[in-house]
């Protein structure tokens, strides 16, 4: 009798396991391959470990406007964009935190016009469904993401159900084909040009911001980066909608830990051309992010001391180098036209 028992307890926790692992399994292969546009988690997930000397974290103002092979190409230093759409302050700060399990860089940027934010954004479910199964992402799901969204990311094949006959047979036993090393280092690519007749004040609704949690997070940030041992600064990328100047002063004032730049402060340092370096009002194209990029890789090099003997894959970086010179090529032509 008691060996009946305990094979119907094994049998069941078998079961129990088989079962858990196929609803993970299946959730996971019928998401959407995410290989751009920022939270490309399977793809960093493919970098050498430690072998990122600094990290940029923040949302579509970090994927979209800071290239990696360009810095890599004038500095030798390597870099990566772990970055989500509409990243607010939390979601950035779980995303360090689980960026930070398979790397140590020197330095991390951290682009914090987030805090400006509303409290949810359109891109929860992207954001933190896209992150690796750990702690960070329930977290996260708790935490930062609004409570309506909670119940498909912690049960994606709830959301992700119907997706079943887009899903390739293969891949239940061969994977995703974003799981590969990111030809971008994170960053992506906006070819198009929106002409801009000047830079324009952005305004701020502080009735949907939460600069208080905001403030926490950043002070968690601050102790993270501390307590590992790397340098942190916050930063705003360059743009044609900037923040007024007493916002942009109370960002300035928020940590005594970390330095703070606004890198509109050298907007024309940089040499923008209104009429084809930007997107739109918010981001650089391909053509202003190399500007942005050239001018980042001279202000991290003077300012942080990089020995650059960090082992690293110098042939994934001078395929990143090949792509961007191939799309400066044919971007251009489409551009002039």
């Amino acid at each position: 009798m008691k060996k009946r028992i305990v094979l119907e307890i094994i049998a069941f926790v078998l079961f129990a396991a088989i079962l858990i692992f196929s609803v993970f399994r299946l959730s996971y292969l019928y998401m959407p391959e995410r290989r751009d546009y920022g939270a490309t988690w399977n793809m960093y997930g493919q970098e050498d470990k430690n072998s990122i000397d600094v990290m940029f974290f923040g949302s579509s103002l970090a994927f979209c406007d800071i290239i990696p092979a360009r810095i890599y190409e004038n500095s030798g230093i390597t870099s990566y964009v772990m970055a989500a759409p509409e990243s607010t302050v939390p979601i950035m700060y779980y995303y360090v935190k689980e960026a930070l399990k398979t790397q140590k860089p020197e330095v991390i940027f951290a682009e914090i016009s987030g805090m400006y934010f509303d409290e949810y954004t359109n891109y929860t479910d992207v954001s933190v469904g896209y992150m690796p199964y750990s702690g960070n992402r329930l977290a996260a799901t708790f935490f930062a993401a609004e409570p309506e969204a909670r119940t498909g990311l912690l049960f994606p094949l709830y959301k992700y159900h119907n997706r079943w006959q887009e899903t390739r047979p293969s891949k239940y036993f061969f994977g995703r084909d974003d799981e590969v090393k990111d030809p971008w280092a994170g960053y992506t690519l906006l070819a198009t040009a929106a002409p801009q007749e000047n830079v324009q004040l952005r305004e701020v609704n502080m009735e949907n911001v939460n600069f208080e949690k905001n403030s926490e997070y950043i002070k968690k940030l601050e102790e993270l980066c501390e307590k590992e041992g790397i340098k942190l600064e916050f930063f705003i990328v360059p743009s044609c909608w900037n923040y007024s100047d007493e916002n942009v002063e109370k960002l300035r004032g928020l940590s005594e830990y970390a330095e703070f730049y606004d890198f509109n402060d050298s907007f024309e340092e940089m040499g923008f051309d209104l009429q084809n370096d930007f997107y739109d009002l918010l981001h650089l194209n391909i053509f202003g992010a190399v500007k942005f990029s050239d001018y980042l890789s001279e202000y991290i090099s003077q300012k942080y001391n990089f020995d650059l003997e960090r082992v690293h894959d110098e042939d994934i970086w001078n395929t990143r180098i090949s792509k961007l010179e191939e799309a400066l090529n044919e971007y251009s032509v489409k551009v002039s036209e």
